[in-house]
């Protein structure tokens, strides 16, 4: 069967990995079975890891992370099963006995099942489109940095070696050319250091 869960909170996790869920994904991990996609709602990027790493032996779980700086006053786990069914189960902890409960919070079938997994792969897709776009970012970033300042340092050579002959030059012609190349090499030199500034007011 095919299912999609959403995690609201870290503790849902928590819950997920001691209790019988666990056992539900250990006996659907086979290569041959169906994807489970579980969409994970973290506070920081250390609960994300040890939730990816839990996964890791698990070879048909996907996991992404909904980043969320907001701690939910309710845990819950949404499970979306074969498209025509979605369970709200309520997690509690007792911090005192350090016990996890669980229940049925609701259940929904119909129309309304629809709604949920088309709002669940858009998550999931917009995740896949922000990771590509940030890949897509970095190496812009990357190519401008490693461009503007290949661009640089065969410049200032050029510059300073140019204006050195000149001091030594007598020859009217000749210092022309130079003050020439010294013009240009100015000019790109400026476009490097344009390219350089751009680069760190958009990081």
């Amino acid at each position: 069967q095919k299912v999609d869960i959403f995690l609201n909170s870290y503790y849902s996790f928590l819950f997920l990995k001691k209790n019988s869920f666990y056992d539900f994904l250990k006996a659907n991990t086979d290569a041959n079975s169906p994807a489970i996609r579980l969409l994970i709602s973290c506070k920081d990027s250390d609960q994300y890891d040890s939730i990816v790493d839990f996964f890791k032996p698990f070879k048909n779980v996907q996991v992404k992370n909904v980043l969320s700086s907001v701690e939910p006053t309710e845990h819950m786990i949404t499970i979306i099963t074969n498209q025509n069914l979605v369970s709200f189960f309520k997690i509690d902890y007792d911090i005192d006995k350090r016990m996890f409960t669980c229940k049925l919070s609701d259940s929904l079938t119909g129309d309304i099942v629809t709604f949920f997994y088309i709002l669940f792969v858009n998550i999931w897709s917009t995740i896949d489109k922000n990771i590509i776009l940030e890949k897509r970012n970095i190496f812009q970033q990357d190519f401008v940095d490693i461009a503007s300042h290949q661009l640089r340092n065969p410049i200032l050579p050029i510059i300073g070696f140019s204006k050195t002959l000149k001091s030594k030059i007598e020859d009217p012609d000749m210092l022309d050319y130079l003050n020439i190349i010294i013009k240009n090499a100015e000019k790109l030199k400026n476009i490097a250091n344009d390219i350089l500034d751009i680069s760190k007011i958009e990081a």
